[in-house]
């Protein structure tokens, strides 16, 4: 679709599918931890005391980066409800 702007400015309209395939999986219990204490531990494996600290290290410092497998790990704890 033209208009007055894209005859200006010279812009087109995106319409290519996203990259899907960036889009990790979710980890499952018997993925490993991948850092810190327990990074070789199946994540079922992990002591349920370790993953409440992380969920409130998650809650206490939101602000802070945390890793992109920290994230992922989350997730999986929220999965568990």
């Amino acid at each position: 679709m033209s208009n007055l702007y894209t005859k200006i400015i010279n812009t087109q309209e995106d319409r290519s599918l996203p990259d899907l395939s960036s889009i990790p999986t979710p980890l499952t219990d018997d993925d490993n931890m991948g850092f810190g204490k327990y990074k070789d531990t199946k994540l079922k494996d992990v002591p349920i005391k370790h993953l409440a600290w992380m969920v409130q290290e998650t809650t206490d410092y939101p602000r802070v980066q945390r890793s992109h497998r920290w994230t992922l790990v989350i997730e999986w704890i929220k999965s568990k409800k």
